[in-house]
């Protein structure tokens, strides 16, 4: 499902074509997209790893799941070596940067063991790991990060992101209540928000689930709508 698969869809239910509603629909669907910045689930997860004791954060980087370092020696040679299984390390704690710089003054090396944000000279937004040790049990290691991924904005019809290839169904919703909030029709606003926020709750409760099973989460919907809809961290 794309950006101009929703607007067709919002439309519908809207039954209004007015030029001013479709002219502010790019609006009225970021605004919905907003709203799922609070949803925490594996389907909006990425994991990404570096080697060394600095971290640039990825662009679409929204908030951190969980941080550790993970050691790549291969025992049978003593070598680094990417395709040999990795051993995890426990979990880095996160600190101030504050902490951080001070701590860095008297870093004599050793397993890295905390965390902090800061940017670098080109207003990066990096991680920093702490001691800054280089070498874990004679081997190199990597810093592994899972987050969850702040999706693009959408402008074009041919735009897409998780929300939409993942949830296409709580966008519709979302989309469809703040559409008539736009249009200061309450009544109807208030219907569709009550199902917006009761497909939510669904895939929140999904996702917890998930997260012990392993894999994503895709999560349909509950309601049925007219015949003809679209088919629906």
């Amino acid at each position: 499902m794309n950006f101009g698969e929703l607007k067709t869809a919002v439309l519908g239910y809207l039954q209004n074509t007015d030029q001013d509603l479709i002219d502010n629909l790019p609006i009225i669907v970021n605004r919905t997209q907003e709203r799922l910045r609070t949803l925490k689930v594996p389907a909006k997860e990425k994991r990404v790893y570096q080697v060394g004791p600095e971290f640039t954060l990825p662009p679409d980087f929204e908030e951190i799941k969980e941080i550790w370092i993970q050691s790549e020696r291969n025992p049978a040679t003593g070598q680094y070596d990417e395709d040999y299984p990795k051993s995890i390390l426990p979990h880095l704690r996160p600190v101030s940067w504050q902490q951080m710089t001070q701590w860095l003054e008297l870093d004599g090396g050793g397993r890295p063991q905390y965390f902090a944000r800061t940017r670098d000279e080109s207003n990066n937004s990096i991680l920093r790991v702490f001691p800054n040790g280089t070498q874990i049990d004679g081997g190199q290691w990597s810093i592994e990060m899972t987050y969850y991924q702040k999706p693009a904005s959408v402008v074009n019809d041919s735009d897409t992101n998780v929300y939409f290839t993942e949830f296409f169904d709580l966008m519709l919703y979302g989309s469809v209540a703040e559409g008539y909030r736009w249009l200061r029709t309450e009544d109807k606003m208030a219907v569709w928000e009550e199902m917006f926020q009761g497909l939510y709750q669904d895939i929140v409760i999904a996702g917890r689930a998930k997260d012990y099973q392993g894999g994503t989460v895709t999560t349909g919907s509950p309601y049925q709508a007219d015949a003809g809809r679209p088919a629906g961290w």
